[in-house]
């Protein structure tokens, strides 16, 4: 198996809104009407140039899609026409599908499924023949298995919650402080009251560019130590709401002190620190989400295992409940 990713997507995907995964059927529909895709007696659909593709529908959402047929001219510009409705990404997936597949099915003829990357979604898809070559494909959302997440202490909403919302944040990062002000109040109030939803908060200083973002993840953790959980979360606003004092300091450890004083979360605060006491619980969590997940930057947000693409509106998570009970429809 090979494995390839659209690397050109990265930079320029701002956003899923008007995806058609996790919507109903004829919105995905809608955008395709030039290539008449006809439903077929066995529940899947035709296109005038023959192509083929059948929808996976979970509680009358598109779950995801796969698709069959010669790779011809008009094809591949519905092959593209057709992941950029599913993905919402526009003509920055399209344009990239349509190049790779104008430039690399010859050499993958032949040569089993690929697995391309594409934003928040995975594309299998397996070429063979000769020119002009046929494909069958898949596209899936991705998602990460629970058991690969690490446990966290810091946490919002009952255990066992239908739905866990994990952050992984860097107290340095301004988006990350952003998120904090912005969004956490809103998640709070609208969606831990719903009594299903859990938030987690899982450490991922970015040292590289960051300075003071381990040692602020560690002095959370000393605030934290032998104090109820609503301690950590005191402090972890604090962090945040004073971000311009701390960041550029020398030695931050004595501000880091002199704010728990504040809260009254005062200890050995100092000692903890100098010590190291938490720097490894620190690092496994840096490492983690580096090398076991492979995130590059903060805030990341998922909801169970899928990456949250728009954190900062709530509609991207109500969405993404609504699209986690369609895929578990689908499983079922």
């Amino acid at each position: 198996m090979k494995r390839w990713f659209l690397y050109l997507l990265a930079a320029l995907i701002l956003s899923t809104a008007d995806a058609s995964i996790g919507e109903p059927t004829a919105t995905l529909l809608e955008p395709l009407q030039e290539y008449d895709p006809t439903l077929q007696q066995d529940g899947s659909y035709l296109t005038s140039g023959g192509f083929g593709f059948t929808l996976d529908v979970g509680n009358g959402l598109v779950v995801g899609l796969r698709g069959q047929g010669v790779l011809d001219d008009l094809n591949i510009e519905f092959v593209a026409s057709l992941l950029d409705a599913a993905t919402g990404y526009g003509a920055d997936v399209s344009g990239a599908v349509q190049t790779f597949l104008q430039t690399r099915t010859a050499p993958l003829s032949g040569q089993g499924e690929v697995i391309l990357g594409i934003g928040a979604y995975l594309w299998r898809l397996q070429v063979s023949g000769e020119a002009p070559f046929e494909v069958d494909f898949e596209l899936a959302i991705q998602e990460i298995g629970a058991d690969v997440f690490q446990e966290t202490p810091h946490t919002l909403g009952p255990a066992d919650a239908r739905f866990v919302i994990r952050e992984f944040s860097d107290f340095q990062c301004p988006f990350c402080a952003n998120y904090a002000m912005r969004a956490l109040p809103d998640i709070k109030e609208e969606l831990l009251v719903r009594g299903d939803v859990r938030f987690e908060y899982h450490h991922f200083p970015l040292r590289s560019i960051h300075a003071n973002a381990a040692r602020a993840a560690e002095a959370a953790e000393c605030v934290a130590e032998n104090r109820t959980s609503e301690a950590f979360w005191r402090y972890h606003d604090a962090l945040f709401e004073t971000q311009a004092d701390w960041k550029s300091l020398q030695d931050p450890i004595p501000f880091f002190e002199g704010l728990a004083s504040e809260l009254e979360l005062d200890g050995e605060i100092e000692n903890c620190l100098t010590d190291g006491r938490y720097a490894d619980v620190v690092e496994t969590a840096y490492r983690h989400a580096t090398e076991t997940l492979r995130l590059t930057g903060t805030p990341t947000v998922f909801v169970n295992g899928i990456r949250v693409e728009n954190p900062l509106e709530l509609s991207a998570y109500l969405r993404l409940f609504d699209l986690i009970e369609a895929l578990s429809a689908v499983k079922e």
